[in-house]
């Protein structure tokens, strides 16, 4: 059902698409302050507010591609009487185009469709019934002036009547029609332009400016900053504004203005420096996201050379993802804010480079592992949905670490080389593996690691992957993870660092390590973790063993812990070296026990935990044969 009061820049690109359109000519007499959507001879869909008379005024225009990208935005543009107009380019031309202004003599014209393209006149002022008015839902909040350029709105007035305003805001508010109805539904008032200067007001039930009594305040809170402000217990209904004014103090945010920004062939932009239609953009996403609607992202991004995504796909994935993180908290959906965040935090969720690669040109665009991790996260509600279905959104961010860490222990599989795996393979290349696992040559699909196709299972992409789908997961409620790197030996693996509550992984592997996996007795998951000294100490700069490089001995002390934990808490992957022992007969020397365990222990406290696991076994009914 289409809304006459929504604001045009919330109007979506869904909308246009979803729209029925006609061929059939439009009289200029149903096109005063109208809205009309088109679908151009091009195949684009445009959306553009008109102002009629001899000559055809558009206020205002957008333009989708049929991928759903704004490629062209205008204003103020006139197509004189028997001209034609050219929506792709904003332009007026003598002939051709998509319509053509015919003008048949004075106040008879019509916008004539041409060259196959067709439109849909959307829902105007003089379509507004009474019981749509009557019934719509009012609240007695303000409205800036930004949204009342050429706008409908509803008022309920102080003496309980019904009034539709179309109005148009500039430093004096021009109220260019007013209809008033009594609570019966008959008209008691209809006017056309209507001043009401700066600081001025109106009674709605006259039509006087300046009486006292009135409804509505043309409030200057500033020299720049205007509010149409209801007084007197009259309320205004604009569904569209109220919705979305929760989010405008957070696109006026400083330091979220700062960070958010989009890298390509101009750069990295910053949000001050986007142009009208990438901010207009933004507020469509945030929309959508608000009214709980799709974003037009249909799949996960085609690739060329199973890599590079197009500038436009590049863009919408980037803007589902911030209006995602801009929505969580405009909602309180957990209980941490972006206005506390320091600008490090903000970056990894609002700034395009922690997210999407750039490679220098138009049309490439990527997901790469050395950005986030190897991991294609092109769509944040489904993970958001996840996470909240599975009840892992804590009350702190620590909390929710936690629980997402534990699923990954639980379920997360590390990949096998494609040329050795034999759940499908062996495989000619990695795309082909990723193509059997996730359905997807590009690097694995997040909502595939968490709802694997049929007969597939949880397969992550080794430490690159799990880190890459921690950031990915844990983005969608504004917590941030920064991509580590530790060198083992010599090799370099990725870790995650939970930097906002100073906790890290060694390694992206250590969730699902077989000394720690879950099995009858569990190792806390929080046990698993370092802090940023431990991690320092232990890992980034251990004071080397004798015999050892810094890089062996922080491979020595990660296996170290992971052994440890297995023995403080008795783990079935240690239980089962002991089960194997016990039915070989093996001891000292010989024993799995001792083969896994003596770069850490001294012999005899191999034979106290020897002796611990027999104990634990015992416990476990059935014992070994469970195990």
């Amino acid at each position: 059902m289409e809304d006459p009061t929504i604001e045009f820049n919330l109007i979506t690109f869904q909308d246009l698409k979803t729209a029925l359109y006609s061929t059939s000519r439009i009289s200029r007499a149903v096109l005063r302050n109208r809205i009309i959507f088109a679908r151009t001879n091009q195949g684009n869909y445009a959306k553009f507010q008109v102002q009629s008379g001899d000559d055809l005024r558009i206020s205002r225009l957008t333009v989708y591609n049929p991928d759903g990208c704004i490629i062209k935005t205008a204003f103020n543009l006139t197509i004189r009487s028997s001209y034609s107009c050219d929506l792709d380019n904003a332009r007026e031309l003598s002939t051709g185009a998509d319509f053509w202004w015919h003008g048949i003599s004075p106040g008879i014209h019509y916008i004539e469709p041409q060259n196959a393209a067709s439109f849909h006149l959307y829902k105007g002022f003089e379509e507004i019934t009474f019981e749509e008015v009557r019934n719509a839902e009012y609240f007695e909040r303000r409205v800036e002036r930004p949204a009342l350029r050429e706008q409908v709105i509803f008022c309920r007035t102080s003496q309980g009547r019904y009034a539709k305003l179309f109005v148009e805001a500039g430093d004096t508010l021009i109220v260019r029609r007013l209809v008033v109805y009594n609570t019966d539904g008959r008209v008691h008032l209809d006017q056309s332009n209507i001043n009401i200067p700066r600081t001025w007001t109106l009674d709605v039930d006259t039509g006087n400016v300046g009486a006292s009594g009135y409804d509505l305040w043309w409030q200057a809170e500033t020299a720049t900053r205007f509010f149409l402000t209801p007084a007197n217990r009259a309320a205004i209904s604009y569904s569209s504004y109220f919705r979305f004014e929760k989010y405008l103090p957070l696109l006026r945010n400083t330091s979220i203005r700062s960070t958010l920004a989009f890298t390509d062939s101009g750069g990295n932009r910053r949000y001050d420096t986007w142009s009208e239609a990438e901010k207009l953009h933004l507020r469509e996403f945030l929309y959508l996201r608000e009214t709980g609607r799709d974003f037009p992202i249909f799949g996960p991004p085609v690739l060329t050379n199973d890599r590079f995504m197009s500038a436009c796909d590049a863009w919408k994935i980037y803007l589902a993802h911030v209006a995602q993180s801009l929505w969580v908290d405009a909602n309180s959906r957990v209980s941490w804010r972006l206005s506390e965040a320091n600008s490090e935090y903000l970056e990894h969720l609002f700034d395009m480079r922690k997210l999407i690669s750039f490679g220098g040109m138009p049309g490439r665009h990527s997901f790469e592992r050395m950005t986030m991790g190897a991991v294609t996260h092109w769509n944040p509600v489904i993970s958001y949905n996840f996470l909240v279905d599975e009840e892992m959104v804590s009350s702190d961010q620590w909390g929710t670490i936690k629980a997402i860490t534990d699923w990954c222990r639980a379920n997360l599989i590390h990949i096998t080389g494609y040329a050795y795996d034999t759940d499908g393979g062996p495989f000619a290349s990695e795309a082909d593996q990723y193509q059997y696992i996730y359905g997807y040559r590009g690097l694995p699909l997040v909502d595939k690691m968490i709802y694997p196709l049929p007969g597939r299972r949880h397969i992550t992409a080794g430490c690159w992957g799990t880190d890459g789908f921690l950031a990915a997961v844990l983005r969608t409620v504004n917590i941030p993870v920064r991509h580590g790197r530790t060198n083992f030996s010599g090799r370099y693996h990725s870790r995650p660092e939970f930097f906002t509550v100073e906790k890290n992984l060694a390694h992206g592997d250590d969730p699902y390590n077989g000394w720690v996996r879950l099995g009858h007795n569990n190792v806390p998951i929080e046990r698993i973790f370092y802090d940023n000294s431990a991690l320092f100490t232990e890992i980034d700069s251990p004071a080397p063993l004798p015999g050892k490089t810094v890089p062996e001995t922080a491979s020595f002390n990660a296996s170290r812990r992971q052994v440890a934990l297995a023995v403080e808490f008795k783990t079935d992957y240690l239980l089962r070296f002991r089960c194997q022992d016990r039915s070989t007969g093996a001891t000292g020397t010989r024993s799995q026990m001792w083969n896994q365990l003596h770069e850490y222990y001294a012999d005899a406290q191999i034979d106290r935990i020897v002796a611990e696991c027999d104990a634990a076994i015992a416990a476990i009914p059935g014992g070994c044969s469970s195990i």
